[in-house]
């Protein structure tokens, strides 16, 4: 199967716009309930915020004595950055909200039962819209209550926005795509040739593995005695160690094994057509600086060497024709999503 460069660059436009069009979706609250008058009216009193609700209806028992903890999990497993739940019990219900970058819960409780009239999901969904915001924009609760006399400066300063956090990536990573576009140097006539590719990663945040496929397409070439074309399509097994360096910062290093398939085909002048298929094994290192858009999407800039572990010489009848580099340096830009 032929891989064209035009069908390259539509998957990587399509990735590009996709990546930027989650990039730009709203702020996601989960919504623990089993009242649904609440969620609802949970979606509309935070929807002027920008923020989107994923309703769970049965959520996991948040225990008494690690509700904050509870209210943790069941952000990182939505992908959420807060926590919204109300809870009914014999004596009446209990709202509790919580936001993971502050790490903190509030707990209210309402002498309401289940089902809630309109006019209490209404007043619910408004209450836990004011504790969210408490939590953001005063998130030391455990600290004294000022005097009456600091008051209008507190209210003052509370009124300006909060700044946004860094987004971090979420503990329980499993699997990415990187999509990579860019350059290769080292191949025929040392010249520079497009360079496309699509890896597997397997733990993107930690100490991993990566499994790509790269390729450069068919390129004419020419010679004092060939004219034809190269092409390389790549298969290459790597361990990557991620390093945070900064909120939104990453580099990444990176060595492993690659196979390379080559093809040359040609006329050889004087002697006729000629075709050639090899592979090459080689041994791979690299690095890339990755920059954190969001939580579960990255840009980087990276740069790997494969090393081949034979020189290819091409000759007939003993007089050279061509000769790859045995060193073939690739840089490129990459795009990264989380998909697991």
């Amino acid at each position: 199967m032929r891989v064209t460069l035009d069908g390259v660059r539509v998957v990587v436009v399509l990735a590009v716009w996709l990546s930027l069009a989650r990039a730009n979706a709203s702020e996601t609250i989960v919504a623990a309930s089993t009242d649904a008058g609440f969620t609802v009216a949970l979606e509309a009193a935070l929807a002027s915020a920008g923020m989107s609700v994923v309703v769970v209806h049965d959520p996991p028992q948040l225990e008494v004595s690690d509700l904050t903890g509870g209210a943790r999990r069941l952000a990182d497993r939505e992908r959420a950055t807060a926590t919204i739940a109300l809870v009914f019990g014999d004596d009446g219900a209990t709202l509790l909200a919580y936001d993971l970058d502050v790490d903190r819960v509030l707990v209210r409780s309402l002498p309401y039962h289940a089902p809630l009239t309109e006019a209490q999901a209404a007043e619910l969904a408004r209450t836990a819209r004011a504790m969210l915001h408490a939590l953001r924009v005063t998130p030391d609760i455990d600290a004294p209550p000022p005097h009456a006399t600091d008051a209008a400066a507190i209210r003052e300063h509370a009124a300006l926005p909060a700044p946004t956090p860094p987004p971090s990536l979420p503990d329980a990573s499993v699997l990415a795509l990187e999509l990579v576009g860019g350059a290769r140097l080292g191949t025929a006539n040392s010249t520079a040739a497009e360079h496309g590719a699509i890896a597997l990663v397997w733990r993107p945040d930690a100490p991993g593995l990566a499994v790509a496929g790269s390729f450069v397409p068919s390129r004419s070439v020419e010679t004092m005695a060939f004219s034809g074309s190269v092409s390389d399509l790549t298969l290459a097994i790597t361990g990557r160690v991620p390093l945070r360096i900064a909120s939104r910062w990453t580099i990444v290093g990176e060595g492993g094994v690659a196979l390379h398939r080559i093809r040359i085909a040609g006329v050889v002048i004087g002697a006729g057509s000629v075709e050639s298929l090899r592979y090459d094994p080689a041994l791979r290192a690299g690095g890339s600086a990755v920059f954190q858009l969001r939580r579960d999407i990255g840009v980087g800039v990276g740069l790997s060497v494969d090393g081949l572990l034979r020189r290819q010489d091409y000759s007939l009848d003993g007089a050279p024709l061509l000769a790859l580099p045995v060193v073939q340096l690739t840089v490129g830009v990459a795009l990264t999503a989380v998909i697991l």
